[in-house]
């Protein structure tokens, strides 16, 4: 493969530290933080231990592919033209061939990333709709495809009447807003349940047997 070139990780040590802790900033809500959002199907899963191992399985398999996506774009095109493409690895699809007839697989690339983002939609819809459900005291979600779908439609084109405004609201305010809803929230309440749940008295434990004729055994 003459596209792969391990030269492009040098120089190693010289980390752009700064470039490092704005990166990590801007990609802690999107896609880490998210993963708080899926939290709300597990209670819908009959076997809760299997579906935590299998969450956190899932996690740590999608981390890796994004460690993997992300040398493999640094292997091809370096880390300085990475930073100049806005979306890099549709671009490093149009490097792959799997056959001399059948090259440019961009396109099957973004038939998975869009299947990705429909099933990603249909998720975040859906925990939108049972938060607003438990807020309000909605007990039919089916009332709330409607009119959330509509109001999420009017937001995004009125938040973002073009892709400029959408790329600045993504990289430097989405991170502000979405921590705490994703990340802060969701710990506190973990928090202030377990603090409930200590601070409640147990239940006293009944002695076996009639009380009547426990004290008459023991006169």
């Amino acid at each position: 493969y003459p596209q792969l070139s391990i030269q492009n990780f040098q120089p190693i040590w010289q980390i752009n530290w700064q470039g490092v802790l704005v990166g990590t900033f801007n990609s802690l809500a999107f896609p880490f933080a998210e993963i708080m959002i899926p939290v709300m199907l597990l209670p819908n899963v009959s076997q809760d231990r299997e579906a935590e191992k299998y969450y956190f399985l899932v996690l740590a398999a999608a981390g890796i592919l994004l460690l993997g996506r992300t040398l493999l774009g640094i292997v091809i095109s370096s880390a300085p033209i990475l930073e100049l493409i806005s979306v890099p690895f549709i671009s490093l699809f149009r490097h792959v061939a799997l056959s001399p007839f059948l090259d440019r697989t961009e396109g099957l690339f973004l038939g998975i990333f869009y299947f990705g983002i429909l099933i990603k939609l249909i998720i975040t819809m859906y925990a939108l709709a049972l938060g607003t459900a438990q807020v309000f005291g909605v007990r039919r979600l089916q009332n709330l495809w409607l009119p959330l779908g509509f109001l999420v439609v009017l937001m995004s084109h009125t938040m973002f009447p073009n892709s400029w405004d959408y790329h600045c609201f993504a990289y430097m305010v989405i991170t502000i807003f979405a921590l705490p809803v994703e990340l802060v929230y969701p710990f506190l309440l973990v928090g202030a349940d377990a603090v409930r749940g200590w601070l409640q008295p147990r239940p006293v434990k009944k002695p076996d047997g009639d009380p009547e004729q426990s004290r008459k055994n023991a006169g």
